[in-house]
C-alpha cells in the first residue's frame, strides 16, 4: 500500500464489523454466550465501569458546557479581561475530570454501586446552576438607613 492511500474496502468493512460485533457482545448476557466468544473473560465489575463509565459521559458533556458557560456569566467588567473566569472554569473542569476518574475506579471494585459513576456529572451541574443563580442575582451589601447624625 502507498503512503497516504486509503486501506481496501474490505479491510474497512471487516474493522466496522469488529466494532459492531464486539458492541453486542458486551450487551448480549454473557451465560448465553457460545464457549469461545468471551476470549478474555471480564469481570462483572469491568464489564459495569464501562457500561456505566460510557452512559455517564453524556452528563459529564453537558456539565462540562454548563460549567464552562456558567462560569463565563459570572462575570462582569474588569481589567482583568475574561481571564478570572476563564481560570475557574479550568479548575473547575479538573474538578470534574478528578471526580470522574476516582468515580470510575471505585465502580471497578464495586459494582453494586454503579450510580456513583454518575455523580460527578451531577455535582458538575449543580455546581453549574448555582453559579447562574449567583449570575441572575449578584450579592448585594445591604445598606443602612442614614440616621443623619454624624
Amino acid at each position: 500500500m502507498s503512503k497516504g492511500s486509503y486501506p481496501p474496502i474490505d479491510a474497512a468493512r471487516e474493522n466496522l464489523w469488529l466494532r459492531e460485533s464486539a458492541c453486542r457482545l458486551q450487551l448480549y448476557p454473557r451465560s448465553k454466550l457460545p464457549l469461545g466468544w468471551v476470549g478474555d473473560a471480564a469481570s462483572r465489575g469491568e464489564i459495569s465501569e464501562e457500561l456505566q463509565e460510557r452512559l455517564s459521559w453524556i452528563g459529564v458533556s453537558v456539565a462540562v458546557t454548563l460549567i464552562g458557560f456558567s462560569t463565563l456569566m459570572l462575570g462582569t467588567f474588569s481589567r482583568f479581561g475574561l481571564w478570572p473566569q476563564l481560570i475557574a472554569a479550568f479548575a473547575g473542569l479538573i474538578a470534574l475530570e478528578g471526580m470522574r476518574s476516582t468515580a470510575t475506579a471505585f465502580v471497578g471494585s464495586h459494582p453494586g454501586l454503579w450510580w456513583v459513576q454518575h455523580a460527578p456529572a451531577l455535582g458538575g451541574i449543580a455546581l453549574s446552576i448555582l453559579f447562574l443563580k449567583l449570575a441572575g442575582r449578584p450579592l448585594r451589601l445591604r445598606r443602612y438607613p442614614d440616621t443623619g447624625s454624624v
